[in-house]
């Protein structure tokens, strides 16, 4: 089954894991390659979607831990002037970076309570849009045994 193309205004989120940044990018660990990765896997979908790039305006691109495995969650928006858009999400996976579209009723209020309070703190700190945070168990050990005691 192929997917359609979506239709703006919507929230897109894209679901996957590390190893997906790694294919596209071999050291996307290292920024400022996590941002290419990310920067890249965006355009692929879009290009495999027919989604009109220009109207992208990226958000949020998060690796934590998840349930089973670390997990990559990218959030942009698509032709968006609303404040709780529709939302959409999809997993990209494996080899192929194949698309798969996911259905779950809680999507839109989570993904769209996520992007309100970056947005809060964006404000907070004076940052902008797109931000990248890291929230895996072992890079807050990392960032802990750097800091000076």
């Amino acid at each position: 089954m192929s997917l359609l193309s979506p239709q703006p205004p919507l929230r897109i989120l894209l679901r996957t894991d590390p190893s997906q940044l790694r294919k596209i990018n071999p050291s996307f660990d290292l920024s400022p390659s996590f941002d290419q990765a990310d920067t890249k896997l965006i355009d692929t979908f879009c290009e495999r979607l027919s989604i009109d790039k220009t109207k992208i305006s990226h958000l949020i691109t998060r690796i934590k831990d998840g349930a089973k495995s670390e997990q990559v969650d990218i959030v942009f928006d698509y032709g968006v002037s609303t404040i709780e858009p529709q939302v959409k999400a999809y997993t990209i996976s494996g080899s192929s970076l194949a698309i798969k579209e996911l259905f779950n009723p809680q999507i839109r209020g989570t993904v769209n309570w996520q992007v309100e309070a970056y947005k809060s703190i964006n404000f907070q700190h004076n940052r902008e849009f797109p931000i990248r945070p890291d929230t895996r168990a072992a890079t807050r050990k990392k960032r802990l045994a750097m800091r000076p005691t």
